[in-house]
């Protein structure tokens, strides 16, 4: 069964991710891990389809969170398009 890992970059961002998984009524998710990355708390988010569901699910989950909030940026790991990173572009700017 494909495992989709969804890292949140920052508290308001793992909100956000949680409030668009509730939105398209996605109860798959286990257990939130929380964890830091510099000052920053991550929440990261494990959701579990099957082998049919996972191209659509994962489409649907990502465009989901891109329409809750246009300032969240997203990545991913160039060999692992089943974990995916979502932060926050402004919490990265640089001041000039």
């Amino acid at each position: 069964m494909p495992r989709f890992t969804i890292t949140a970059i920052g508290n308001r961002v793992g909100e956000e991710v949680e409030r668009a998984l509730s939105d398209i009524q996605l109860n798959t998710v286990n257990p939130v891990k929380q964890g830091k990355f510099g000052n920053l708390i991550t929440l990261t988010f494990v959701i579990d389809f099957t082998e049919e569901e996972v191209i659509d699910m994962r489409k649907q989950v990502m465009s989901e969170i891109a329409r809750k909030d246009p300032n969240l940026a997203c990545t991913y790991d160039s060999k692992d398009w089943m974990s995916a990173y979502i932060f926050d572009r402004l919490a990265f700017k640089t001041r000039p």
